[in-house]
């Protein structure tokens, strides 16, 4: 859910026209300008892209999706993270903490507003690194 009263900017990305990607996924970037949604099997360290901020259907002929890329969202929790921390994709629409080599790598999400255990839905501040 997008929060505030800024309501985030939406970047168009490109997609592959098979996938199914529902509204608020989070996607991880690819080259060129490209968006995938985010899973265990594709992570770790992968770059994030954005919140698909519409709904892609499979094989729907469309190979462009727009992705928010600032804005505050409730965001799932994989593991304990501490107000203030930066986050990274942790697998399928959950984040967890961020280490020194997601900062290296670019792979930053945003900063969490708010503190978390597993399981737990807080709000994070996307584009702020």
């Amino acid at each position: 859910e997008l929060h505030g009263t800024h309501k985030g900017n939406s970047v168009r990305f490109t997609i592959s026209d098979n996938p199914t990607v529902e509204k608020g996924t989070l996607m991880f970037l690819q080259d060129p300008k490209s968006a995938s949604g985010a899973s265990l099997v594709n992570l770790p360290l992968r770059p994030f892209a954005g919140i698909a901020s519409t709904e892609k259907v499979a094989a729907d002929g469309s190979i462009t999706m727009g992705c928010w890329t600032s804005g505050i969202f409730d965001l799932s929790a994989a593991a304990i993270i501490n107000v203030g921390q930066l986050v990274v994709l942790s697998g399928a629409n959950t984040i967890q903490p961020a280490v020194t080599a997601d900062i290296l790598s670019g792979n930053i999400i945003g900063k969490a507003l708010e503190t978390a255990t597993a399981g737990e839905r807080i709000q994070v501040l996307l584009g702020t690194y």
